[in-house]
């Protein structure tokens, strides 16, 4: 039985920029006729965007009692 853990160089990356790190592999038990370890990685990013933007409120204009004569 095999594990692993992938840890990256950076917890945070830009768009476009290379994902660099480290694959740690650990093999508890021997493998018989393996001669070595092929990795394929596919990876995927997304993002949120979220902008908000204050509705600015009418100033209060002062109640006036204006009857009508």
């Amino acid at each position: 039985m095999a594990t692993f853990f992938i840890k990256t160089d950076k917890e945070y990356y830009t768009a476009g920029e290379t994902v660099t790190g480290q694959v740690l592999l650990a093999v508890s038990s021997n493998i018989n006729g393996c001669v070595g370890v092929s990795l394929t990685f596919t990876a995927f990013e997304s993002l949120k965007w979220m902008h908000t933007k204050p509705i600015p409120q009418p100033p209060s204009q002062p109640i006036t009692n204006n009857p009508s004569k």
